[in-house]
C-alpha cells in the first residue's frame, strides 16, 4: 500500500546518519524535524478527509530506530519526535 512507503519515508526522514568524524550538535533536532513534521501533517489530513483511520493508526504506532535527531541511543515512538512531548517550557 501506499500509506506504507509514507511511513517508511517517515521514520528515514527522522533517522539521523552519523558519518566519520560527524558529532551532534545541539539544538539542530528542530531543523531536522521540519520535513517529516510537515509530511505527518499531509498525511494524517489527508487519512481524515478520505476516512482512511486505519492507516493513519499504522502511522501513529510507528517508531523511529537509533540513531534520530532527538536521541541517539534510544529508539523512539514517531509522535514523541513529532510531537510536543519534548518541547520544554523555554523552548
Amino acid at each position: 500500500m501506499v500509506i506504507n512507503t509514507f511511513g517508511d519515508l517517515l521514520v528515514k526522514l527522522c533517522t539521523k546518519p552519523f558519518r566519520n568524524g560527524e558529532s551532534f550538535i545541539e539544538y539542530t533536532q528542530y531543523l531536522h524535524a521540519l520535513a517529516p513534521m510537515l509530511l505527518f501533517n499531509v498525511i494524517g489530513v489527508a487519512c481524515m478527509k478520505y476516512n482512511r483511520f486505519r492507516e493513519l493508526d499504522n502511522i501513529l504506532k510507528l517508531s523511529v530506530p537509533a540513531p534520530n535527531f532527538i536521541d541517539i541511543a534510544r529508539r523512539r515512538p514517531l509522535l514523541y519526535l513529532l510531537g510536543g512531548t519534548h518541547w520544554d517550557d523555554d523552548t
